[in-house]
Formats: C-alpha cells, structure tokens, sequence
C-alpha cells in the first residue's frame, strides 16, 4: 500500500491494523532518519543517548 492511498484511507475513517502497523513502520522510519537528535522542551534540538545493550559496558566506562 502506498503512503497515499494510507492517507485517503485515513481521510475516510478507516483504523485498520494494518494502517496503525503502517504508520509505526512510517514513524520508527522517521525516527531512524533524524538520527540523534529531538527537540527539547524550548524548541532546541539535544542528543539523545543511546542506553548500552547488556553485553556493552556502561556509558562512562567507555574510551
């Protein structure tokens, strides 16, 4: 399905799951996109860090 058709589909009413998956797919896409960066609560953009898996060492133990 094509991002417009989900868009018209949306338009007129529709909430099926695949619409609600489309649009996670769509969101987590945009998320990967923007990288690092959100806006803070004054409208400028902070780092996000990233939390470390469990097989990696802490943040402040690292080189």
């Amino acid at each position: 399905m094509r991002l417009h058709e989900y868009c018209q589909a949306k338009a007129d009413g529709a909430d099926w799951p695949e619409f609600r998956d489309m649009w996670r797919t769509i969101a987590a896409s945009y998320a990967l996109l923007i990288g690092l960066e959100t806006r803070g609560s004054q409208g400028t953009a902070v780092e996000v860090r990233r939390r470390p898996k469990a097989t990696e060492p802490p943040m402040d133990q690292r080189i």
